[in-house]
């Protein structure tokens, strides 16, 4: 997926609110399932209770993000905005990735 996909792939999906309302941004992380997966295997506990899992390695993503908040279905506009090297914070049910809750900036100390 390149940021210049984000229009074709967000009405593909449709991500639609009530009201007709379009989503207001959406996130993909490039990568393979497999390696989103082993985040909730593997990562670091996140929040209260641990409910949140944080990654152990760097992933890139693309944001796709609504460029008219007024617009409804099926107006809706996006654009996308490449974001790299970011660990991800997701949420796992039964170790499997459910949510994309953030990223966090990566800095090697």
């Amino acid at each position: 997926m390149e940021t210049s996909d984000c229009d074709k792939v967000m009405k593909r999906k449709i991500f639609v609110r009530k009201n007709k309302r379009c989503k207001p941004v959406n996130t993909f992380i490039l990568a393979d399932e497999s390696e989103v997966i082993s985040v909730c295997e593997n990562g670091t506990p996140e929040g209260e209770g641990g409910e949140y899992v944080k990654s152990k390695a760097v992933f890139n993503l693309i944001a796709c993000k609504l460029t008219n908040k007024e617009t409804k279905y099926p107006n809706c506009k996006y654009e996308g905005k490449e974001l790299s090297e970011k660990k991800i914070v997701i949420k796992c049910i039964n170790n499997y990735p459910v949510h994309y809750e953030g990223d966090l900036r990566y800095c090697e100390a």
